[in-house]
Order: C-alpha cells, then sequence, then structure tokens
C-alpha cells in the first residue's frame, strides 16, 4: 500500500499540461487520438517483458540481456512518460478540449484518464513481475518447476493492496468531478468560486469533509476488509477496543495476503470511522501484542489526533494562500512571493513531521495507561523483528513521520514508571494542542486580512462571470481604489478584468444575470472580436472573443484556433502566434479573417 509514485507523477504532468505544449485546435483527429492512446499501453507492455524475463530465468534458469529488474523500472517511469507525450502530441489533448469545451467536470475526467488508463494495468502486472524477480533474488541457482511460480489467480490480496492507493484517487477524482458537475448548475455559485479566494477556500472544505467521508468506504469495500478473525483473537481485542471507548464491532481484518504488518485508523471524522488490522500483524503477533496494536490505534481515535491534523493542515494552507494574495496586493517582489511559498511551506512539512511523531508516542502513552508497556511494546518489537530490515538512512530519518522504535519502547516503560515524566508529558501535550490553537487562529487572521484586501478585485470578477454586468460595472472604482500601491501581478490581473468588465458593458449594459448576458454574448461578441482584430491587433481583439465562447458550448475548430491565437498575442508569446498563424492559415482562416491571415 506504498504511495504509487509513478501514478502521482503522471497525475501531475496531466494537471500540469498547458506548461508543456498548446495542442493546436482540430489536430485532436480520430487516427492521431488512437495511435496516441496506444501509447498508454507501453507501460504495461514493459511490465509484462519484465515478468516474461523473469519467468525465463527462474525456469531456464539463465541471466536476461536486460535484467528484469530494470524491466520493470522502465515501465513505472514510461507511465508518466507517455502521458507527458500526449501532452506534447496534443492531438488527445485537443480533443479533450473540444469534446469537454465548456463542461469542468468532463474536462477533469477526460483529463486524467490517461494517467489511470496507463497505470492501472500496468501496476497490475508489475505486482506479479515483482514477486517473481524477488523469487529469483532469493532461490538457490537452478531451474525451478513451474508449479512453484506464483500467479495472477493466486494474488488477489497483493493486487487489492498494490491498486489500494490509485483505486482512491480515482475516487478523489470521480467526487471533484461531480461537485464540479453540480456546480455548473448554478452559475453564481460557480463564479463564486472559481474568481474569489473565499469561494475557493470554502470548496476546498467541502471538497476535503466529503472526501474524509467517502473515501473511508471506498477503502473498506475496495480492500474487502472483513471481522474473520483467528478462534478468540477476534472477541479479545473487540473486548479491549470497547474497554477503550472504540466501538467494538469496528474492528477489522485487512487481507494484504500477509505481506503486510501494519494497523491503521481508517477516516479522520468520527462518522464512518474503523480500525484495521492486516492479516500479516494477526498471524505474527499473540492476542497479547494484538491488544496493544488495538491500544496504540484506539489512541489516536481518543486523542483526536485525525482531526487535529487535518485541522492544522487545512490552517496552514489557507494560511499561506492569504499571505500570498496580501502581499500581491500590496506590491511585494517576486522574490518574496517565492519565499513567503518556499519557506512556509518546508517549515509546515518539518512542522507536521514532528507532529505525527508526538501523535504516535501520545497513542502509545495511551496504550500504556490502558494495558500497561508490556503488550505495545511487544508489539512493536516483534513487528520490528520481521519486518525487512532496512540500512540506516539520513534521509529516511528525516522523511519519516515514525519515531525510532527503540525510542518509543523506552518511552513506553518510562512512562509506567516515573509519574514525574508523565506529568511532564501530559503538560507537553497541552501546550501542542495551544500551539495548533494559535496556528488556527492565526490562519483566520490572516485570512481576513489577505482575502479581505483582495476582496474588492475579485468581487467584480465574481459578478462579471455570474453575468451581472450592472454589478461588476458598479464595483470597479473600489476595485481600482486598491490597485494603489498593488504588485504586478495584481494589476495585470485586474487588467484583464477590466478589458472584459468593457467589453461586456458596450454589449450588455442591462445584463444583471447570466442568461441575459449570454445571449448578448453569443449574438454580438464574435463579430465585434473579428473587427477588432482586423483593425486593433489580435490582443485588443481578445477579450470580445473570450466573451463569445463563454457563451457557447461548441465553438468551431476554426473560432478555437482564433482565439487561441488572440490570446498567445494578449500574453506576448510570439513563437505561439507564429504556429497558430500557420495552422490558421494550412486550415483555412474564416472568409470574414482571410484579411489578417492571408489566403
Amino acid at each position: 500500500m506504498g504511495l504509487p509514485i509513478a501514478l502521482l507523477l503522471g497525475m501531475l504532468v496531466a494537471a500540469s499540461g498547458p506548461m508543456w505544449a498548446t495542442p493546436l485546435p482540430g489536430t485532436g483527429t480520430l487516427p492521431a487520438v488512437l495511435f496516441e492512446l496506444s501509447l498508454l499501453f507501453v507501460p504495461t507492455l514493459l511490465a509484462i517483458a519484465s515478468l516474461r524475463g523473469a519467468r525465463r530465468e527462474l525456469l531456464w534458469d539463465r541471466t536476461e540481456v536486460v535484467p528484469p529488474r530494470a524491466v520493470l523500472a522502465w515501465s513505472a517511469l514510461a507511465s508518466p512518460g507517455v502521458v507527458l507525450l500526449l501532452d506534447l502530441l496534443g492531438g488527445y489533448r485537443d480533443f479533450a478540449d473540444r469534446v469537454a469545451f465548456d463542461d469542468g467536470a468532463l474536462a477533469l475526467v477526460l483529463g486524467f484518464a490517461p494517467v489511470f488508463v496507463a497505470e492501472l494495468p500496468r501496476l497490475a502486472v508489475a505486482t506479479l513481475a515483482q514477486l517473481h524477480v524477488e523469487m529469483r533474488e532469493l532461490v538457490a541457482p537452478g531451474p525451478v518447476d513451474a508449479s512453484v511460480l506464483p500467479h495472477l489467480r493466486e494474488l488477489v490480496p497483493q493486487l487489492r493492496a498494490r491498486l489500494g492507493w490509485p483505486v482512491l484517487m480515482l475516487g478523489l477524482v470521480a467526487l471533484l468531478a461531480t461537485l464540479l458537475a453540480l456546480l455548473q448548475r448554478a452559475e453564481e455559485l460557480e463564479a463564486f468560486v472559481m474568481a474569489t479566494s473565499v469561494g475557493m477556500v470554502l470548496a476546498g472544505i467541502v471538497l476535503l469533509v466529503l472526501a474524509l467521508l467517502l473515501l473511508p468506504q471506498l477503502f473498506r469495500r475496495w480492500f474487502g476488509v472483513h471481522g474473520d478473525f483467528p478462534p478468540g483473537v477476534g472477541e479479545a481485542l473487540r473486548a479491549t477496543a470497547a474497554q477503550l471507548g472504540f466501538p467494538p464491532h469496528r474492528v477489522y481484518v485487512l487481507p494484504t495476503g500477509r505481506r503486510s504488518l501494519n494497523a491503521l485508523l481508517v477516516a479522520p471524522l468520527p462518522i464512518g470511522r474503523f480500525l484495521c488490522i492486516t492479516d500479516g500483524l494477526v498471524h505474527a503477533l499473540d492476542r497479547v501484542a494484538l491488544a496493544g496494536v488495538v491500544a496504540h490505534e484506539v489512541g489516536h481515535a481518543r486523542l483526536r489526533h485525525p482531526q487535529l491534523l487535518a485541522g492544522f493542515v487545512l490552517s496552514l494552507s489557507v494560511a499561506l494562500l492569504a499571505t500570498v494574495r496580501l502581499c500581491m496586493v500590496h506590491g511585494s517582489e517576486l522574490w518574496l512571493l517565492v519565499a513567503l511559498t518556499a519557506v512556509p511551506g518546508a517549515l509546515a512539512l518539518v512542522a507536521v513531521r514532528q507532529l505525527m511523531r508526538r501523535f504516535e508516542i501520545e497513542a502509545d502513552a495511551v496504550s500504556v495507561e490502558a494495558l500497561g508497556a508490556g503488550p505495545c511494546s511487544q508489539a512493536l518489537l516483534e513487528a520490528m523483528r520481521l519486518a525487512m530490515p532496512q540500512q540506516p538512512s539520513a534521509l529516511r530519518s528525516l522523511l519519516s513521520m515514525h519515531p525510532d522504535e527503540n525510542e518509543r519502547v523506552q518511552r513506553m516503560h518510562r512512562h509506567q514508571a516515573d509519574p514525574a515524566y508523565r506529568a511532564a508529558f501530559a503538560a507537553r501535550g497541552r501546550r501542542v494542542r495551544q500551539g495548533l490553537l494559535a496556528a488556527v487562529l492565526l490562519a483566520a487572521t490572516l485570512a481576513w486580512f489577505g482575502f479581505h484586501a483582495a476582496w474588492p478585485i475579485e468581487y467584480v470578477a465574481f459578478r462579471l462571470g455570474a453575468g451581472d454586468v450592472v454589478g461588476a460595472y458598479l464595483a470597479a472604482p473600489a476595485a481600482e481604489a486598491v490597485l494603489t500601491g498593488a504588485g504586478t501581478p495584481v494589476r495585470e490581473e485586474w487588467q484583464r478584468t477590466r478589458t472584459l468588465l468593457d467589453a461586456a458593458y458596450e454589449l450588455a449594459p442591462a445584463a444583471t444575470d447570466w442568461p441575459s448576458a449570454k445571449a448578448a454574448f453569443a449574438e454580438r461578441a464574435w463579430r465585434r472580436g473579428e473587427l477588432e482584430l482586423l483593425s486593433r491587433g489580435p490582443a485588443a481583439a481578445e477579450p470580445w472573443l473570450a466573451l463569445h465562447l463563454a457563451a457557447t458550448s461548441s465553438p468551431s475548430d476554426q473560432q478555437r484556433a482564433v482565439y487561441a491565437y488572440c490570446r498567445a498575442a494578449l500574453d506576448e508569446q510570439p513563437e505561439l502566434m507564429e504556429r497558430l498563424r500557420a495552422h490558421i492559415r494550412a486550415q483555412g482562416p474564416p472568409e470574414s479573417l482571410r484579411a489578417a491571415f492571408g489566403d
């Protein structure tokens, strides 16, 4: 159940697609799309090659020219690589842009679909290939019988465990797409979320709460957790849970094919929360040690560690966004904005790491107070003995979210035997919680000042996005008053909003809602944009064309290409302008714009 690095990289590439290349409108033809989608199976083919190579080495006692482990690593790298290649080739991206032009939910699904298409089948084959590679490295020289090789049908628990994170992330994408689809049904609410910092934060909180409620249930069903403990074990563990105030019927076994020694509390929120112990740990430890494991995990729930951690991370995110927004409004230099992002971000990671380590020790203390130091320390030492040994590493120590196991054992026994230590430990716990409360209050204060400073500018964009041209026009003077001393990014943001507002006001000066504004934009904005393009150039035409595209759900490839050309002019991207100009000429420019692009 380790983090799927290849999938995360693929999602990062997909999310940053516009940074890599701009697809040319009209290039997403069926042959181009089918060819590019076929590339998504390259990672799986490499995983199959690794599996076949490892099988040949085991069955025939031979050494492959290219080591199967290396081919397996190449398959992981190929997964984000083919997603990047789709961005560079552009056919699929253009197809997705055309199909989901004004549908944010569909655009999200089509944007991330290649990542999962490339990675999910690769992970399934790679799981089997990994087992063969490990077997080859462990068995004595000489061929092995085919009957002892692992088979896919025998690896359902391992496959489910390996695919766990990808499935949860797929569920998160589906949840976000559903929320976007619902948001699109309310134009004013959608504009509020998309145009304002406050709206974005509130929407993020709603997404977080829903994810914390729904994803644990997906976890439970995907992994097939169950309550079938060995005879006598389940009763003892549920009694321990009940003793500590945790619902005993929510203690489960997590099937992993006995390949994992772990226990986890699933769901940060109390609603739907349950406790899982992997089958590997259930069969490795006795009842006493397992009771210590249960007490430790219940300790996290009793002390509200998941809620505290989620609240702290959310507060840090809001504080960072508000601080950057405040500095942008007050004209801070670019280097300061970078510092305000990088330095606090690094410090936040350190703070989260230290907080998680503290929470582990606090959960150990709950176990000691309930059962004594013996059960939990026995479980920890036994798990250390059974786990695959790892070489000491400064980097591993730095990144680990758990304290050193030997230190934890010493603290458990000290907590049991030393009243002075217990008192000091409790006092430190109170200070930690006071610090978390201070972080939340600081985040709220920064959010007030940061979001309040940017509100006049964001409010105009919000009203304009909702189709209230009158309201946006009346609010513009207050926004311009904020610009005194504002930084370049905010001035550019306002200039963009102001030009759109001026164009919208000329087309629909009485519009107060989106239906009336949309009708005016759809009827007159494109023709006015063409006139601006012919008389004043592409940058001047961009706001008019943007208003027309906002009012239509199915623009032609010609219209999308002309708008992209004008947007590149506004963004001062001459190389992209030349590419688009040549593309428009090759495809045939609109009759009304032949003077601008030539025959």
